[in-house]
C-alpha cells in the first residue's frame, strides 16, 4: 500500500507541474494491476486489489478537475502479455477507466432494465437493514390515508444521505421507511378542513414535497407537505430542491431570522454542496 502511494504521489506532483494550457494536446494513461472489481464468470472473486487504489481515485479527482485533459485507467490482470504498455493501448481507449481480464476487454455500461413485480402499490424496505442488497418490494399499506392526507403516484425521489444510513442500519433510533423528498402525480385527495387545503391540490396535477417511505411506486403524505411544480421543472430537479431549500428558508428566515429585502453578508461553508448552492441562491 505503500508503494501505491508513493507512486500516486509521484504522478500527482508530475501532473502538477503540466499546465492546464496543454491538457487539451495530450493524454494520460495509467496503468494498474487488479484494482477495479471487474467481475469476469471464471474468476474467484470479484474484490479488487486496492494496492494502487489511490490512483484510481486520482485519475477520478483529475477528471473532474481538469476536463479537457484525455485520460485512462486501465486495469489489467495477471494474465496480460508481457509486453502491454500504456502507449500501446492509448490509441484504442475511450472511456476513463477499463479493465482485461483473462484478454477480454471490459468496459462499464449503465443498462435499462425492467423491474416485473406483481405489486400494483409497493414501496422498497430493507429486509433486515444493514445491506443496499436487503431491499425488497412489499405491499404498500392501503390503509395509511385519511383526512387530511394525499395519495401520490412517485415519479422521482431525491436521496439524501440518511437514507443510505436507514438501510445501512446505522441511523440512531427509529427512522422510519427510506424515502422522504419526492416529486410525483397526484393520484388521490381526501377532505381536510377549509382552512387547511392547499390551493390547486387536486388529481393529476404534479407536485413536490415530503413523503416518507416514497422509495417505491406510491406514496401517501400530508396535504401541507407538497406544493404543485411549476411548468419549467421537471420531476427529477423537484425532488432534489425539497429539503436542501426548507433548510436554508429555516436556518435564514427563521431560526436567524435575516432580512430578505437587502444585502446582508453571510459565510456560508460547503457552498458546493446541496444546501451550500441552495443557499447562495
Amino acid at each position: 500500500s505503500n508503494a501505491g502511494m508513493l507512486v500516486t504521489q509521484a504522478v500527482m506532483a508530475l501532473l502538477q507541474q503540466v499546465p492546464e494550457s496543454v491538457t487539451g494536446s495530450s493524454k494520460l494513461v495509467a496503468l494498474v494491476l487488479g484494482c477495479l472489481p471487474a467481475l469476469w464468470p471464471s474468476s474467484s472473486s470479484s474484490l479488487g486489489n486496492w494496492t494502487f487504489g489511490s490512483m484510481l481515485g486520482l485519475m477520478r479527482t483529475l477528471a473532474q478537475e481538469r476536463p479537457r485533459q484525455e485520460m485512462h485507467d486501465v486495469d489489467i490482470d495477471m494474465y496480460a502479455p508481457s509486453d502491454v504498455s500504456a502507449q500501446g493501448l492509448a490509441t484504442s481507449l475511450m472511456d476513463l477507466e477499463s479493465a482485461i481480464r483473462q484478454n477480454t476487454w471490459l468496459q462499464s455500461r449503465l443498462l435499462h432494465g425492467r423491474v416485473s413485480s406483481s405489486l400494483s402499490h409497493s414501496q422498497l424496505v430493507p429486509s433486515p437493514r444493514g445491506s443496499l442488497s436487503s431491499l425488497a418490494a412489499h405491499t404498500l399499506d392501503s390503509g395509511v390515508g385519511g383526512e387530511g392526507m394525499v395519495f401520490l403516484q412517485v415519479m422521482a425521489v431525491g436521496l439524501n444521505f440518511r437514507d443510505v444510513l436507514n438501510v445501512l442500519g446505522a441511523y440512531p433510533g427509529d427512522p422510519g421507511p427510506p424515502g422522504s423528498d419526492m416529486s410525483g402525480i397526484v393520484s388521490g385527495v381526501w377532505d381536510t378542513p377549509v382552512s387547511d387545503a392547499p390551493d390547486a391540490l387536486q388529481v393529476g396535477i404534479r407536485v413536490a414535497g415530503l413523503a416518507p417511505g416514497c422509495l417505491g411506486t406510491h406514496a401517501y403524505t400530508l396535504q401541507q407537505l407538497v406544493v404543485p411544480i411549476p411548468k419549467a421543472s421537471s420531476f427529477v430537479e423537484a425532488c432534489t430542491m425539497v429539503t436542501v431549500f426548507m433548510t436554508v428558508d429555516v436556518a435564514m428566515c427563521h431560526a436567524a431570522t435575516l432580512p430578505s429585502n437587502r444585502a446582508q453578508p453571510v459565510l456560508v461553508h460547503a457552498a458546493a454542496g446541496g444546501i451550500g448552492l441552495a443557499a447562495c441562491q
